[in-house]
C-alpha cells in the first residue's frame, strides 16, 4: 500500500475518467466529469451555506445517479458523509437526522415533508 490517503486516491481515480464512462444508472453511462460536476456544485452549495469542509454531512440515500455521485464526490474530498437509509419510514428518517445533528443533509423534496 502506498500510504496515500483514500480520499486522494479516489479523487485521482475519478479525475482520470474525465469524459469517459464512469458509472451506469438506468442503462445510461455517466462520465467522471459528470460526477465531478455534481461534487463541485454540492461543494459550492455547502460552502455558500457556511458548512465547513470537515463538517459531516448526511444524505438520505436513494438509488439515483446524483446520490452515488455525491457520495463518491464527497468521499474524494475527504469530507465525512453519513448515509441515511431512504427506504425507512419518514419518522425513522427524522429520528436519524435529529440524533446525528449533521451540519447539512441532502435529500429529495419528498424526504423533507415531515
Amino acid at each position: 500500500m502506498s500510504g496515500e490517503p483514500f480520499a486522494t486516491g479516489l479523487a485521482t481515480g475519478l479525475a482520470s475518467y474525465g469524459r469517459h464512462p464512469f458509472i451506469e444508472f438506468g442503462g445510461t453511462w455517466h462520465s467522471g466529469d459528470e460526477v465531478t460536476e455534481y461534487r463541485d456544485r454540492l461543494a459550492a452549495v455547502l460552502s455558500d451555506a457556511g458548512v465547513a469542509a470537515d463538517d459531516p454531512v448526511g444524505i438520505v440515500v436513494r438509488n439515483r445517479l446524483q446520490h452515488a455521485a455525491v457520495i463518491l464526490g464527497l468521499g474524494a474530498t475527504g469530507r465525512p458523509v453519513v448515509m441515511i437509509y431512504g427506504f425507512q419510514s419518514d419518522r425513522a428518517i427524522a429520528t436519524d437526522l435529529e440524533a446525528l445533528r449533521l451540519a447539512a443533509v441532502g435529500a429529495e423534496r419528498h424526504d423533507a415533508h415531515e
